[in-house]
């Protein structure tokens, strides 16, 4: 079965998203660690700035929940734009796939072929728009929109024969 590698922003968001490990949030926080410390910090200095403990100022706390949400919108559009980056590198990369009982044959723009036996991919998964083979780190992406229902269903039985 002969399939091509373009997939659309929104496969390589649902790609990802089939794909996420535990670890990755601990790793996002860990990569945002200088806004993690400049929120505590703020935190921190209205907490001390209020004269009574019960009461928290209401403005200090709105502008303190303003920046968490605009940290949190710039993080999340940083990596809607990594994700775009990489979806738009793959598209210019590979031409095509072949899927056959041997394992995966990536054709690229150039010509070049590139082959991954079934024994050394150990996972996929299936998600609204896309089919993933391959593990977190290093996985193809199948666009289900470019497949017909007889063709994902052979693909389905394929990868469940296959990949155990």
């Amino acid at each position: 079965m002969t399939v091509p590698c373009k997939i659309s922003s929104a496969e390589m968001r649902d790609a990802f998203r089939l794909n996420l490990t535990p670890s990755f949030w601990w790793k996002a926080a860990l990569g945002n660690v200088r806004v993690i410390i400049y929120l505590v910090i703020l935190i921190a200095a209205i907490v001390a700035g209020t004269k009574d403990p019960n009461r928290m100022p209401t403005r200090s706390v709105g502008v303190l929940i303003a920046l968490i949400i605009l940290f949190i919108a710039l993080y999340l559009m940083r990596l809607h734009r990594t994700l775009e980056k990489n979806a738009k590198t793959l598209n210019e990369s590979c031409n095509s796939l072949i899927i056959d009982g041997q394992g995966i044959t990536a054709e690229g723009t150039n010509g070049s072929k590139s082959f991954t036996p079934w024994s050394a991919l150990h996972r996929w998964r299936e998600g609204k728009l896309v089919f993933t083979i391959g593990d977190a780190k290093s996985f193809r992406a199948v666009s289900k929109a470019t497949l017909g229902e007889i063709q994902s269903g052979e693909l389905r039985s394929l990868l469940l024969s296959q990949i155990r």
